[in-house]
C-alpha cells in the first residue's frame, strides 16, 4: 500500500473530514438505520460531494437516533423510521437496515414519494423486487440497488474490455455508462473477443463479523449468498451483458443452522456458451478479503483485484494473444479520491430527470 491509498483510506474512515456542506440545491437525504455501514457509505461520502446533504436519521429509538445524528453533525433525527418518512425536507432515503427489513420500508419510502438508495439485497426475492420497482415507475421515483462500486470508473473500464465501447443514447444521456448496452451484441465487442468464461471470488475473513452478527440471522434474510453473493453475481452480470443459469450450487451451512449458509459455491452458464464460477464466504480463513474476477475470451483475459472497494485502491491485469501483458491499476475517486460513488448515484437521481426504466430487471435478477 502507497502513500496515496493510505491517504484515501485515511479520508473514508473520515479523518480530517470537512463538515457537512449544506448547497441549497443539493439532495437532502435521509437515513433509516443508525448503522455503521450508514456511516461509511453515505454520511462520509457526502461530505466530499456539493450535490448530497444528509438531512435526518432515523433509528428503532429516540435515543440512539439522537447520538448518532450528534456524532455525524446530521441536523435531525427521529425515533422511528415512519417520523423520517414523514419528513417534507427529505427528497431521499438511504436504507442500511438488515436484510429481510430492505422490502418493507422501500415499499413505504416510496409510497412517501421518497427516491431510494438501498443496500444490497435490495429484496429477499423476485417477486417483491418486481413489486417494488412497478411501484418506483408508477410513482415516478427512482429505486436503486447501492451496489457502489458499479459507479467507479474501474467499473465502466471492465465492461468496455469485456464487451465493448457503450452505446450511446442521445435520449437519456444522464444514464452511467455501465448501464448503457454494448454497442456489439453478444458479448463480443471487446478486446478479450467472445468471452468463455468468468469467474469471481467474494471471501469475507470470518474474523471481521464473527458468529454472532445479524448478517446470519434467518429472520432477517442472512446469510453468505445474500451478502458477499451478491457482489459476484452483480460483476458477473455487468462483465458478460446477459443472465446466467445456474448448473450447481453447493453451500456450507452455519453451524446450528439448515437454511443460513456461510458459504457458497455455484457453477454458472451462461446462453453464449460462457462459463461461470463463483465463491462466496463470509467464513474465509484468511485474514484479508479476497474480491477478485476473473474473464476468459478467445483473445485474451483479465484479472481484477479489489472491484469492490476500488477507492482503496485496486489491480487490474488485461493479457492478450496478440500483445504483451497490459496493466492498470491505483484508484480513480469519483467525486473525491475517497467517495464511494454510493451519494453520487442517489444525489443524481434526485435531482434531476432521470429515466429508470433501464434498471428495472437489474436488481430483480439479484433476488
Amino acid at each position: 500500500m502507497d502513500l496515496l491509498q493510505l491517504v484515501r483510506v485515511a479520508n473514508f474512515l473520515g479523518v480530517n473530514a470537512r463538515p457537512p456542506r449544506t448547497h441549497p440545491n443539493a439532495a437532502k437525504i435521509g437515513i433509516l438505520g443508525a448503522s455503521q455501514v450508514s456511516t461509511y457509505a453515505v454520511i462520509w461520502p457526502s461530505r466530499h460531494l456539493e450535490t448530497a446533504n444528509i438531512a435526518a436519521v432515523a433509528a428503532r429509538t429516540e435515543g440512539r437516533a439522537r447520538m448518532f445524528a450528534q456524532q455525524h453533525g446530521i441536523p435531525c433525527s427521529y425515533g422511528s423510521y415512519k417520523e423520517l418518512l414523514a419528513d417534507p425536507n427529505v427528497d431521499a432515503v438511504y436504507i442500511g437496515l438488515p436484510n429481510g427489513l430492505h422490502g418493507q420500508w422501500a415499499r413505504r419510502a416510496l409510497e412517501s414519494g421518497k427516491h431510494v438508495l438501498c443496500e444490497k439485497p435490495f429484496c429477499t426475492n423476485a417477486a417483491e423486487a418486481r413489486e417494488l420497482q412497478s411501484l418506483a415507475l408508477k410513482n415516478g421515483l427512482i429505486c436503486r440497488e447501492a451496489f457502489h462500486y458499479r459507479e467507479h470508473p474501474l467499473a465502466t473500464r471492465l465492461r468496455e474490455i469485456t464487451l465493448g465501447p457503450p452505446c450511446r443514447n442521445p435520449e437519456a444521456p444522464t444514464v452511467p455508462q455501465w448501464m448503457a448496452p454494448p454497442a456489439v451484441a453478444g458479448g463480443a465487442g471487446g478486446l478479450l473477443g467472445q468471452l468463455e468464461s468468468i469467474d469471481v471470488q467474494v471471501l469475507i475473513p470470518k474474523w471481521v463479523f464473527g458468529d454472532a452478527n445479524i448478517r446470519f440471522l434467518e429472520e432477517l434474510a442472512g446469510g453468505a449468498m445474500m451478502d458477499a453473493g451478491t457482489y459476484a453475481v452483480s460483476i458477473m452480470r455487468l462483465l458478460t451483458g446477459s443472465e446466467p443459469c445456474v448448473e450447481s450450487a453447493s453451500a456450507s451451512m452455519r453451524p446450528g443452522s439448515k437454511v443460513v449458509d456461510g458459504a457458497m459455491r455455484a457453477r454458472l452458464s451462461w446462453d453464449t456458451g460462457i462459463a461461470g464460477t463463483l465463491h462466496a464466504s463470509l467464513q474465509h480463513d484468511g485474514w484479508l478479503p479476497v474480491t477478485q474476477v476473473q474473464v476468459e475470451g478467445e483473445r485474451g483475459s483479465l484479472m481484477c483485484k479489489g472491484f469492490i472497494v476500488p477507492f482503496f485502491g485496486h489491480s487490474l491485469r488485461v493479457t492478450t494473444k496478440q500483445a504483451p501483458c497490459q496493466s492498470e491499476g491505483r484508484s480513480v475517486g469519483l467525486g473525491g479520491s475517497n467517495c464511494s460513488g454510493r451519494s453520487v448515484c442517489l444525489a443524481r437521481s434526485s435531482r434531476q430527470a432521470i429515466t429508470i426504466s433501464w434498471s428495472v430487471s437489474r436488481r430483480i435478477c439479484n433476488c
